[in-house]
């Protein structure tokens, strides 16, 4: 499983298993999961570099167990080259989506639909833009959020996220209570893995999770980290003659960051067709079903509302 940035992402590559009904404790609900993979195997993309988190942590709490998300910003898009190149490889991929439920309309939803009718009527884009109550678009940048599971042990014990983070200096960051570590101003580059396509009565769309984190501010000290991803260029601070002191060996992760200038990945070996329907893992462990249409909807972004101060009057004496 190799990761794909988003300059080397071709939505040609993407390929989906035929839907199976959701089993959840041995009882088969409405809705329906594909397997997604990219060229033989899984799709791990990684995103731009530091987006921003401008909510932080999201819970909603209002059901048990309580759900968690992030949101992550498309600041600066519009002239930010790598923002823009990741925002392009996720349009893509809602494009080769729409075009495969036309292909597949009429086993999947019954009937006979053609783009424009996909594209408005079933595909729930996990782009959300932002727009008012009344559905027009305000100026504020795209988002792209994604679902974090808690892990619980057969006893029900609470074991986190289970998210891999490290910093700018690739060293590992304690995700345990990333509810208070992960601010609004914090920002971050992910590795997000496809978790595959659910199939519902309110339409279909893909779902994500955080395969590996790396965060860009110090969640102890508050400050920036001075990280550099680009090749060919000089840390800061570090005086002409003085030699920066060598860094200690570091077990290579399963799926690392890349480098602007990195090679595309090797296109894996055609899969059988066993194995093209059966991978090593299940992805939809935790999958999360929208029972709504409204949940998958592009939400409306409220425009923040300013802080109204009540002054106290105190009655002179006479």
């Amino acid at each position: 499983m190799a990761t794909v940035t988003a300059k080397n992402f071709k939505p040609e590559n993407i390929t989906v298993t035929d839907p199976k009904a959701i089993e959840i404790n041995g009882k088969t609900i409405g809705a329906k999961q594909s397997y997604i993979n990219y060229a033989g195997g899984r799709l791990v993309l990684q995103s731009a570099k530091e987006m921003g988190l401008p909510f932080g942590v999201s819970v909603y709490d209002e059901v048990d167990p309580p759900k968690y998300s992030i949101d992550l910003s498309f600041r600066d898009y519009n002239t930010n080259a790598d923002m823009k190149a990741f925002y392009d490889a996720l349009r893509a991929l809602d494009d080769k989506m729409i075009q495969l439920g036309v292909e597949n309309s009429k086993k999947w939803f019954k009937a006979e639909l053609n783009y424009d009718q996909v594209k408005t009527m079933k595909y729930k884009s996990c782009l959300r833009e932002a727009k008012d109550k009344e559905g027009n678009p305000l100026d504020y940048p795209p988002t792209l959020k994604i679902n974090l599971k808690k892990r619980r042990d057969k006893s029900g014990n609470d074991l986190g996220f289970g998210i891999d983070a490290v910093d700018a200096r690739r060293e590992p960051v304690d995700t345990s209570d990333i509810e208070k570590g992960w601010g609004k101003g914090q920002s971050v580059t992910a590795l997000l893995e496809c978790g595959g396509m659910w199939l519902s009565t309110v339409g279909y769309g893909i779902t994500w999770r955080i395969k590996k984190l790396m965060l860009h501010k110090d969640t102890k000290k508050g400050g920036d980290y001075d990280f550099v991803m680009d090749d060919g260029e000089e840390d800061a601070d570090v005086e002409p003659d003085q030699a920066p002191a060598p860094e200690p060996a570091r077990r290579k992760p399963e799926s690392n960051f890349m480098e602007d200038d990195a090679s595309p990945p090797p296109v894996a070996k055609k899969a059988s067709a066993l194995a093209s329907v059966m991978p090593q893992a299940n992805p939809f462990e935790n999958v999360d079903v929208p029972e709504d249409e409204d949940e998958n909807t592009a939400a409306p972004v409220e425009v923040p509302k300013k802080a109204v101060v009540k002054k106290k009057v105190i009655a002179k004496k006479a």
